[in-house]
């Protein structure tokens, strides 16, 4: 399977995963600030982007161990590793099922647990995009991730990530859709030993669901830095602020 990466830069490692039916793109306001650093790896998780997507489904497992290979091909034994909402479900199981590759985690705007509705929620989105394609989900799609201001002034932010949804594959995103209530990792997330960091925006419309205190207080030792005036998508909303808390945390968990 062929996997889409960008690299940059020299340092210790960092890897940057995305969020749902978006691409490695996502993180361009972070590659001069962390690669002046770091050896900076950006990818398209499996079936988004550019990379491939070989059969119709997939599992989280599947995501966490696609990115296990990757730093095996590239060489890299350790990385600190960032993940945005799908991305940080797809760095926890990283930390958990490949611990020995994960030098620091930072989790942001990602869920605690999975609640009974918010499983019912992407069965419900799939069963939109079977019917009537990707295009469906998109207003949607925006109206959870952005506060109503952002959405209203069409920032750079929500037109940024609008046209990576408008250009997203609908298999995969069925595949995410199907792979979420499958999840049961989140009793396991307090074995994680590597440094944390939770991440969120004040402003995300799915502030209380993702409950990003209750996610910090699941991992030992996990610090937790909330962006006032963000949304979904810090990196996007607040960037100056947003490379500066990681450049900050990647120094001091020392990898």
């Amino acid at each position: 399977m062929k996997i889409n990466w960008r690299r940059a830069g020299a340092g210790s490692s960092v890897v940057l995963v995305h969020a749902v039916a978006c691409e490695l793109a996502l993180w361009d306001a972070q590659v001069e600030a962390l690669a002046a650093h770091h050896d900076l790896v950006r990818y398209d998780v499996r079936g988004h982007g550019k990379s491939e997507l070989p059969a119709p489904s997939f599992t989280f497992d599947d995501l966490a161990d696609d990115l296990e290979g990757l730093l095996g091909q590239l060489g890299i034994a350790q990385a600190h590793v960032v993940g945005l909402s799908m991305g940080g479900v797809i760095a926890r199981l990283l930390a958990l099922r490949h611990p020995q590759r994960v030098a620091s985690l930072v989790l942001c705007s990602t869920m605690a647990s999975l609640s009974a509705g918010a499983a019912s929620a992407w069965l419900a989105r799939a069963r939109i995009v079977r019917e009537h394609g990707i295009a469906a989900i998109v207003d949607s799609s925006l109206a959870h991730w952005f506060a109503p201001a952002a959405l209203a002034g069409r920032t750079s932010a929500v037109e940024r990530v609008r046209s990576m949804l408008e250009a997203a594959s609908a298999d995969a995103y069925l595949a995410v859709c199907a792979g979420v209530p499958q999840l049961d990792f989140f009793p396991r997330q307090g074995g994680i030993r590597a440094p944390a960091l939770v991440l969120a925006g004040a402003d995300d419309p799915n502030f209380a669901a993702l409950d990003p205190e209750a996610l910090a207080r699941a991992i030992p030792g996990a610090a937790l830095h909330i962006f006032p005036g963000a949304g979904h998508f810090p990196n996007l909303e607040v960037t100056e602020d947003f490379n500066r808390v990681l450049r900050d945390f990647f120094r001091d968990s020392r990898a």
